[in-house]
């Protein structure tokens, strides 16, 4: 997988399209984030001669801190969506895989845990939904809209309590 073409923004936020510059193959500049400039920093003052800028370029990172800041997005991406990926030290992380069927003594015996009613297409479902959400504040949305907040059925009595509601989950 190749890096997303060099970017180039001008402090002053004009968007230039092309520019050749001598001895260096073409950069092709498109808008990224306000006042950032990414190009080789030995052609820095070409860059600056050639675009007759006399303000200060404010950020300047080079080619190779372009790379590695793209690889660290692809990574955290395949993060994300729980693929395998190599982290920073260069460890092989295996992708996200669901575990087996809940078959606990107490989800057997418990009249509100059904767990045995979802098939495992079901589970399936869940599972690539859940991990193929793009952001982790999707997926709290997504964990907000599962659980509700219920008026208590019963208190006890005598000794006065805080909580005014109780969480019921669903799926």
């Amino acid at each position: 997988m190749k890096p997303p073409e060099l970017i180039l923004i001008l402090i002053h936020g004009q968007k230039v399209n092309t520019m050749t510059l001598s001895w260096m193959t073409t950069i092709y500049l498109r808008k990224m984030t306000a006042q950032m400039m990414i190009v080789m920093q030995t052609r820095l003052n070409i860059v600056k001669k050639r675009l007759h800028l006399k303000l200060p370029l404010l950020n300047v990172i080079s080619v190779q801190g372009y790379i590695i800041m793209w690889k660290r997005q692809v990574i955290k991406e395949k993060r994300l969506k729980g693929k395998s990926y190599k982290n920073a030290t260069g460890q092989e992380r295996q992708p996200k895989t669901m575990g087996p069927p809940c078959t606990s003594q107490h989800c057997l015996r418990s009249e509100k845990l059904s767990c045995e009613l979802l098939s495992e297409e079901e589970r399936t479902d869940i599972f690539n939904n859940f991990w193929s959400m793009p952001s982790w504040e999707t997926r709290k949305l997504y964990i907000q809209t599962l659980v509700e907040n219920v008026p208590i059925k019963q208190k006890k009595g005598g000794v006065a309590s805080r909580r005014k509601t109780s969480l019921s989950y669903h799926l």
